[in-house]
């Protein structure tokens, strides 16, 4: 039994605004190996070679964000300065920075339907004093 809504990328997320939702495994393996980008689920079972999906089968768009954001979304960014990042040139995933607190909403565009993606953008992290400085 096939889902209807076996692409849906999931629930909405929470990050705070000095993040960004980036591959760094396209960069090198000296920034982490994990995945932390826009992205399709694929259903089935897992394969060591899956049939690759053709270039335009998925398709991101930003339709919804903050009125003073000028954000978009990104595929292959640098996320570091001292590195390029491969880009496959299928897009299947997308990245994102924000620039702004506030609500974001993705579209994907999918073989089963159009998909949403709510990314809820909190204001940056501010760092903790270590507890012997508390006092």
């Amino acid at each position: 039994m096939t889902r209807p809504d076996r692409h849906h990328p999931g629930p909405p997320r929470f990050i705070h605004a000095d993040e960004r939702l980036v591959d760094p495994i396209f960069v090198d393996g000296h920034h982490g190996l994990d995945r932390d980008n826009l992205a399709p689920t694929v259903a089935g079972t897992p394969r060591r070679d899956p049939d690759p999906y053709d270039t335009d089968a998925f398709s991101w768009s930003l339709v919804d964000r903050p009125e003073d954001s000028e954000a978009v979304v990104e595929f292959a960014p640098t996320p570091y300065d001292e590195a390029t990042q491969y880009d496959h040139g299928d897009h299947h995933t997308a990245e994102f920075q924000p620039d702004v607190p506030g609500t974001y909403v993705f579209e994907l565009d999918a073989p089963d339907g159009t998909h949403r993606q709510t990314v809820r953008v909190l204001p940056a992290a501010t760092p903790r004093a270590p507890a012997a400085a508390r006092g």
